[in-house]
């Protein structure tokens, strides 16, 4: 924050580390007629599926030149390989990388799927059309599900090719998920004997016959999420977690805290919330649920227990960890062998606090974002300095301010406002009452990164009306929203900064009626700390504050493994989060430099559908499919 200096941390911050990821264009419309009957669009599906069966059945890969565009994209997640998330630019790179990985294509066939072919958009506008084509495939290892957008390519006399492929594992061929038709018919295997269940639920949660497999460290929802998926799979996994009770790491956040996402995009794997459910749900509600969540799918965790010593035994292929597991009050340890650990500690790392002089002498209080507790009375009447702009500063701001406190923001750089009935318009496209949440994310990853940050920002300049009032009552008093940028979006925001925007819930219109004051300008920063003032880095001083808040974001999560892992741990894998060249996210949920070591984290939709996969890695590791 301009003159602020934070926190000496090897770990780059997240937007200086992440690939900058570059926006797509589209492809030239085609002037040619389009479909007119189900018959035609189907006939060109099975014409293009036809082809690229006949390719994987004659290894001619060099084929795929007359299949895919011009410009093309395959995004493929552990299909065309058993280990790796790519997006592939054009046939020539598809190519080079199947034949870099031996002399037939990982993929052994493909199907028409169960949905009509039909023709949609490929721009918001609509000005590219496309015909979107839902298929299934088989692999060395599995099978899966995925999405062609046929284009007619204007650069190759407007015959239909493939503009985007998406393909994505969905099942391992000889051990397929658990649940449906294939679920367990006694709640007690046949191998346990005459145990009851709960004599057989105990033995199995406390792993009195057997040592883990996984190791999940975090039962928040991507920990549990993660440890559903590979019970599904009848793997043996474990989740501890230092809170009391699982869903703490919500439970615990400030009291006014409510999730910004809709409920149809915040689903979890296996139980759907019940129908009264409401669509933005307060945090409470979410730690209760995940809590819930535990108990029904009969997962094995241990709360109020930590890691003392980890490390990793390359000659066995395991970790030794000694845990420390708290239960009635007493201290017990326990010595684990699992094959995999997962770190679910959440997106971020450390918090950055900044490092500001005369910090030591302030006589009021100081804290970061992650120790608020809400906009208590204790506020009433209290001067509070706010030093950021994203939600989580927005949030606070308007806590403090209900709680009759005088607040001030500071503002170093422009923040993306959007109104939250502007997000769930757009969600809602795709995440609502009627599609299932599986098959909303199936849509929403199929485009590759780079065409989503074009897409998303279109989609989202179309609505820009909405707020149109809104920004322009933010910038009258001296809050400055981001400039229009024909390439931002909020997801391609939150991977690639992990903040700079707020979504409106009611701090902006009391920003815009004066209820909360805003200092800003190009870097601005406090400069320095007296003990009962702040002064910022244009020689402004603000007097008479009795707390200052840093909503200044954190650490990149590698800190997090540096802390709970040790240096060998860290140093030894990807940076987490943020983009790779390949606009995929880095680090998370995929292999990451590290044998046996793998990171779950991120929202709701993000933990949902790349548990599934990180689960399938795992599980094809166990079975001797994939090497370690």
């Amino acid at each position: 924050m301009g003159s602020i200096a934070l926190n000496s941390s090897i770990e780059p911050p997240l937007k200086e580390s992440s690939y900058e990821l570059p926006a797509a264009s589209y492809p030239s419309p085609s002037a040619a007629p389009l479909p007119q009957s189900d018959d035609e669009l189907q006939g060109i599906a099975r014409s293009c599926i036809d082809s690229l069966n006949s390719m994987l059945n004659t290894k001619g890969y060099s084929q795929l030149i007359s299949l895919m565009a011009s410009t093309s994209y395959w995004r493929d997640h552990l299909c065309l390989s058993n280990t790796k998330f790519s997006t592939l630019f054009g046939a020539e790179e598809v190519i080079s990388f199947i034949q870099k990985r031996g002399k037939q294509c990982n993929i052994k066939s493909f199907a028409l799927g169960d949905k009509k072919p039909e023709i949609v958009n490929v721009d918001p506008i609509g000005k590219v059309k496309c015909i979107l084509v839902y298929i299934t495939f088989q692999n060395k290892i599995g099978n899966g599900r995925g999405i062609l957008r046929l284009i007619q390519d204007v650069e190759n006399g407007d015959e239909w090719r493939i503009y985007t492929m998406f393909t994505t594992l969905r099942d391992l061929t000889d051990t397929p998920f658990l649940t449906g038709s294939k679920r367990p018919f006694h709640a007690v295997p046949e191998a346990a004997g005459n145990l009851s269940w709960g004599e057989y639920h105990e033995r199995k949660k406390h792993f009195i016959d057997q040592e883990p497999a996984v190791l999940i460290v975090g039962a928040g929802h991507s920990g549990l999420m993660t440890a559903a998926r590979l019970s599904m799979l009848a793997v043996p996994t474990l989740v501890i977690d230092k809170q009391t009770r699982s869903g703490d790491a919500w439970r615990l956040r400030y009291e006014d805290l409510v999730l910004h996402d809709s409920c149809y995009s915040n689903a979890v794997p296996y139980l759907p919330y019940p129908p009264t459910w409401p669509v933005l749900a307060p945090k409470d509600k979410v730690a209760d649920f995940l809590e819930c969540y535990e108990a029904a799918l009969d997962l094995n965790v241990w709360n109020e227990t930590h890691i003392i010593l980890s490390k990793w035994e390359a000659d066995k292929k395991c970790w030794l960890v000694e845990v420390e597991r708290c239960q009635d009050g007493k201290k017990t340890r326990r010595t684990l062998h699992p094959r995999h650990i997962v770190q679910a500690t959440g997106l971020n790392g450390e918090p950055r606090i900044p490092e500001i002089p005369g910090v030591q002498t302030f006589e009021g209080k100081t804290m970061h974002s992650s120790s608020f507790k809400g906009g208590s009375a204790d506020y009433k009447d209290k001067k509070v300095i706010v030093v950021g702009s994203g939600n989580s500063a927005h949030d606070i701001s308007q806590a403090c301010c209900k709680a009759g406190a005088s607040v001030t923001m500071i503002q170093r750089s422009p923040t993306l406002v959007v109104s939250l009935a502007r997000v769930h318009k757009l969600l809602s496209l795709n995440y609502n009452e009627h599609i299932p949440a599986e098959e909303a994310d199936l849509m929403s990853l199929s485009l590759p990164s780079t065409l989503f940050r074009t897409v998303g920002a279109d989609a989202l300049s179309l609505l820009s009306s909405m707020d149109a009032p809104l920004i322009a009552s933010l910038s009258a008093v001296g809050f400055r929203p981001t400039p229009p940028d024909p390439y931002l979006n909020i997801l391609i925001l939150t991977i690639q900064r992990a903040g700079g925007f707020y979504v409106n819930i009611g701090a902006s219109e009391l920003i815009a009626s004066g209820a909360i004051t805003v200092k800003s300008s190009p870097g601005l920063s406090i400069s320095r700390i007296n003990p009962h003032s702040v002064v910022l880095s244009d020689e402004e001083e603000i007097g008479n504050v009795d707390e200052i808040i840093f909503a200044t974001g954190y650490e990149n999560g590698r800190a997090r493994t540096r802390k709970v892992f040790g240096d060998a741990v860290a140093d030894g894998i990807e940076s987490i989060w943020g983009f790779d060249g390949m606009g995929e996210i880095r680090g998370v949920w995929r292999r990451g430099g590290r044998p046996g070591f793998w990171v779950a984290a991120g929202a709701f939709w993000i933990s949902r559908y790349y548990s599934r996969l990180l689960a399938l890695q795992i599980k094809a590791i166990e079975m001797g499919l994939v090497e370690l």
